[in-house]
């Protein structure tokens, strides 16, 4: 999907992926629910789409997130110092939970 794309656009692209996530703005999630259960169990490693309706082979952003990370592995020096990496599932079930925790306390 972004071997073609030039660095700052990978750059571009997960910085913007990577705020959507944290911001717990629920774009790119079942339901529009950053909060749903198949982020607390994918979190836990457990998958199942059918029962929990999301999972890694479904998820465009998570898929996205995941080969920009693989990208940044290989390529050391070119990854962005401070941003998170998504290798698995579960990294990117944590960080869509913490982000959606962090916009609960916020709207309290």
């Amino acid at each position: 999907m972004i071997e073609s794309l030039p660095l700052r656009a990978k750059y571009l692209i997960y910085d913007a992926l990577v705020q959507c996530v944290q911001s717990g703005s629920s774009v790119g999630f079942h339901n529009c629910d950053q909060g749903h259960i198949a982020y607390a169990l994918g979190a836990e490693s457990k998958v199942d789409a059918k029962m929990w309706g999301d999972s890694p082979d479904d998820n465009l952003m998570f898929q996205l997130m995941r080969e920009l990370s693989m990208y940044f592995v290989k390529h050391e020096q070119d990854r962005p110092s401070n941003a998170p990496l998504v290798l698995t599932w579960e990294d990117f079930c944590r960080m869509a939970l913490a982000g959606y925790e962090a916009k609960k306390k916020q709207l309290a």
